[in-house]
Parts: structure tokens; sequence; C-alpha cells
């Protein structure tokens, strides 16, 4: 997760849920980014889920009006969903890898299968 976040800014703070209830641990993305397992330190269990937050200021007194509040919390929530949440990706197992088996020459294909088990593509016919 770290890597997708690389370019979030560092007052996002992140929330791990462990497994063990009533478990679980919050620290500022700087803090993660400098000790990647500052989070699961004295945790017992795995971590099944963790959210992203980032304050903003919304409206203010002097402002007044529902409107300045409004496009304080749109403004707020696209500039959340543009610098952190678009950066994710869903998480995928990497591919397995393949054993490398060495190419059978046929010459030895030969050798082992009589050739009328070999398979020659028959000539066209015209007919």
């Amino acid at each position: 997760m770290l890597k997708q976040l690389k370019d979030v800014p560092g007052d996002v703070q992140v929330e791990a849920v462990f497994s063990e209830r009533g478990n679980e641990a919050c620290e500022h993305l700087d803090a993660v980014r400098a000790a990647p397992k500052v989070l699961a330190d004295g945790r017992a269990g795995e971590i099944v889920s963790f959210s992203l937050e980032q304050a903003f200021p919304m409206g203010g007194r002097r402002w007044g009006t529902a409107a300045s509040f409004i496009t304080s919390v749109t403004s707020s929530t696209d500039t959340f969903y543009g610098t952190v949440v678009q950066q994710l990706q869903e998480w995928a197992p990497t591919a397995p890898k393949q054993n490398e088996q060495p190419r059978a020459d046929t010459a030895d294909t030969e050798a082992e299968f009589p050739r009328e088990f070999l398979f020659e593509p028959a000539p066209p016919s015209f007919a």
C-alpha cells in the first residue's frame, strides 16, 4: 500500500483494524513511511482493514452561508479523491513463476516417438 501512496501528503492518517476485537492503530502517513511496522508493533492479530483520513478546513463562521460550507465539502472531497483514492488499486497476487524446462529438439522427439506418431501436415487437396 505504501508504494501506491508515495505521492500522497504526509498528513493523511492511516487507521488499521486488526483481527483482535478492539485492536486498532492510527498514525500519520509520514510516520508509517519512516517506520512501516509502527502500525503493527505490539498488536495481536492480522490487519483486516484500513482506512485513510485527511482533515480539511470546512467553512467558517465568517462566511455565514450554507453555500460556502457546501463548497468547502465538495472541494475537500474532490481533493482527497484526486490525491489519495485515485492512486489506489485493488490488491492482486503476483503471477506464479513458470518453471523453465529445456526445449526438446526435433531430433530428440523423433528418437522418442516412432515416425508414424509425429504430426505432419497433409498437403492441400484441390479436388
